[in-house]
């Protein structure tokens, strides 16, 4: 596996204890997983860890000027 990097923003107003919306990015190198088959994981790590469920997750097939 290669480098990890995870920045995290709080919005203005909201304390680092006590915030309603969390805004992460997410760098990672030498992943060995197809796109879907990563953010399938990914969502499934924050879902976990915030006690949440969701029903269907979709992707959108961008064309080659996209």
């Amino acid at each position: 596996m290669g480098h990890v990097v995870i920045g995290e923003l709080i919005p203005k107003g909201e304390s680092f204890g006590a915030w309603s919306s969390l805004y992460a990015i997410k760098l990672e190198e030498g992943i060995a997983l197809g796109f879907e088959e990563y953010v399938s994981q990914l969502l499934a790590i924050y879902l976990n860890a915030c006690e949440l469920e969701i029903e269907r997750v979709g992707f959108i097939e961008l064309g080659e000027n996209t």
